[in-house]
């Protein structure tokens, strides 16, 4: 009786593995790609462009120091 459970305990394990094995490879959900943008936005050098701030966190603030001629 205790070989009969011991059996049965590794061959659950064991097919539990190759399953296991088999699943990951399927994609059941596919993964996210990424699309290469087809234009770029170019701004002429004397022209402005409108930024948008969505949101703010003041607590990683770190200045940055740009060059203006």
């Amino acid at each position: 009786m205790k070989t009969d459970a011991y059996s049965k305990i590794i061959l659950t394990i064991i097919a539990v593995c190759l399953a296991i094995n088999v699943l990951k490879d399927m994609q059941i959900i596919q993964s996210a790609q990424a699309k290469a943008p087809e234009t770029k936005l170019v701004a002429p050098q004397s022209s402005t462009i409108d930024v948008r701030i969505v949101g703010w966190d003041a607590s990683s603030y770190n200045p940055v120091y740009v060059k203006v001629k």
